[in-house]
């Protein structure tokens, strides 16, 4: 794994790239532009993204990330129709405003030459898709036994978890859990790309914010919207 270079900030290992997008501020002689997005995904040490625009019609990458260090192939169509892969190793490095930066170097599979590239983060805010659903109950053991054998849920063991806990096919989770466990008895839980970000934003709006809770996964916290029920803000971790 390629340490960060003298003068380079730290990266932070838990600031995931789940949900966050870049764009090319130094492209080198690669295929990529200014206009080209990459939308990344991560799950545990599991990263992918999709990227498109400017010179690339459709591409795609897959690899793992350890520590700050992502190692993927790529593979994409350009405009004009030429297809092209590669591999690239990319250090994460964050900004001084908050934003994650990726140092990139990359060799191409499809013909000759190497170089390196850097992309930065496109700013982003407000909630990225439904990613958590709870029930509380008094019939906690029932209620998992049916949505396990019933319903066929896989169980999910996450540590720091007070539930039972089951990982749906996209992704998501639902939990069933004592009363005691959620405030209401119900909780929806909302993914966003900064959890402190998210909490700075209800708070100016004066929104009720519980505190924030960390376990194996992701961090989170519950807050009480106008209807009086209760909701949560999900961030998750890298590995």
């Amino acid at each position: 794994m390629r340490s960060a270079e003298a003068g380079e900030p730290a990266a932070t290992v838990g600031m995931s790239l789940h949900g966050r997008r870049f764009r090319a501020t130094a492209a080198g002689d690669g295929d990529v532009s200014a206009e080209t997005v990459f939308a990344y995904s991560q799950d545990r040490d599991l990263i992918w993204a999709r990227y498109t625009g400017g010179p690339i019609r459709l591409g795609h990458l897959a690899g793992t990330r350890e520590g700050d260090t992502l190692d993927f192939r790529y593979a994409h169509v350009t405009v004009s129709g030429a297809t092209a892969s590669g591999h690239c190793v990319s250090t994460v490095v964050p900004l001084s405003d908050g934003r994650l930066s990726l140092r990139e170097r990359w060799e191409w599979d499809s013909q000759a030459g190497s170089g390196t590239s850097v992309l930065e983060e496109i700013p982003a805010s407000g909630v990225l898709g439904l990613t958590f659903a709870a029930t509380a109950t008094l019939r906690r053991e029932r209620t998992a036994e049916f949505f396990e054998r019933v319903q066929g849920l896989t169980p999910s063991d996450v540590g720091g978890v007070e539930a039972d806990l089951f990982a749906l096919p996209d992704g998501a989770s639902f939990a069933v859990t004592s009363p005691r466990g959620i405030p209401g008895g119900r909780s929806i839980g909302f993914l966003v790309p900064d959890l402190d970000l998210a909490r700075e934003q209800l708070a100016t709006a004066d929104v009720d914010v519980g505190p924030t809770y960390t376990n194996a996964r992701e961090r989170y916290f519950h807050f009480t919207a106008p209807d009086g029920e209760t909701y949560e803000l999900v961030d998750r971790l890298s590995s």
